[in-house]
């Protein structure tokens, strides 16, 4: 490989994980972030048009 490509898949692979390392855990009572998730519709549904209702977000993992 030549040393161009390295230094650009380098710097798209720091772009792309800075963000998950720069973003702090959520402590307890605080707000938690904006996330979207798709219902068993394939509708979007994100926690922002959510705010202020009931909500329970269950998750299944086959792993």
């Amino acid at each position: 490989m030549n040393a161009s490509l390295v230094s650009r898949f380098g710097a798209l692979l720091f772009a792309l994980v800075l963000p998950l390392i720069a973003a702090a855990e959520p402590t307890t009572g605080s707000i938690a972030p904006n996330f979207k998730l798709q219902d068993q519709h394939d509708a979007w549904i994100s926690l922002a048009d959510q705010r202020g209702k009931w909500l329970v977000v269950y998750v299944l993992s086959d792993g």
